[in-house]
């Protein structure tokens, strides 16, 4: 695909070197899928803000529960105290 691209640029014809990236809706029903799939095919930027917003929450979520969870171990990650 990159070598037709060049050859288009090479022979002048700059309409074809224009090309999107779209995802196929036709398997996806609704929902939240079908929401990230229309903001992935029509803005780039704002699926990237969407996947980073996602995956700090994701680590939020993830992080409080693991710190939950040790907690009831009764392990402390707190700060050590010196004794000297």
């Amino acid at each position: 695909m990159a070598v037709l691209a060049a050859t288009a640029v090479y022979a002048g014809n700059l309409a074809f070197v224009v090309m999107q990236n779209t995802a196929s809706v036709r398997a996806v029903e609704g929902g939240v899928s079908k929401l990230i799939t229309d903001i992935y095919s029509n803005s780039l930027l704002l699926y990237g803000f969407t996947v980073v917003g996602v995956m700090v929450l994701m680590g939020l979520a993830i992080g409080f529960a693991m710190d939950f969870l040790i907690s009831r171990l009764g392990i402390d990650l707190g700060r050590l105290e010196r004794r000297e």
